[in-house]
């Protein structure tokens, strides 16, 4: 459902990433990925209410394109505080690394 290409979502993998040990890379892309794609299906679902006020096809084009939900996933919030908890497991951060804090160019 997203795509996992963008360079915004490759920065933030990128920018976990850093913060463990390189053993864990594979599992830290999937954890971050696995977050957006649930936010951003938990998004679509939320949408159906719109249906209420908006005929289906406005609600497609306009609150469900690519670019919508690409604007409604910069908030980051609620999808660091997910990242944070799950990567929690995989143990301590290395020294040195910003804690929870994610670059400049990724914050809106």
């Amino acid at each position: 459902m997203i795509n996992t290409q963008s360079p915004i979502l490759q920065k933030i993998v990128k920018h976990h990433q850093e913060q463990y040990p390189e053993v864990f890379a594979e599992e830290v892309e999937k954890i971050v990925l696995d977050v957006f794609g649930e936010v951003a299906a938990c998004k679509v679902a939320h949408s159906q209410k719109l249906l209420r006020n908006v005929p289906k096809e406005e609600l497609d084009k306009d609150y469900r394109s690519e670019q919508a939900l690409t604007v409604g996933l910069m908030g980051l919030i609620a999808e660091e505080s997910l990242i944070a908890q799950r990567l929690g497991r995989l143990g301590r951060k290395k020294p040195g690394t910003a804690q929870g804090v994610l670059p400049a160019e990724q914050t809106v």
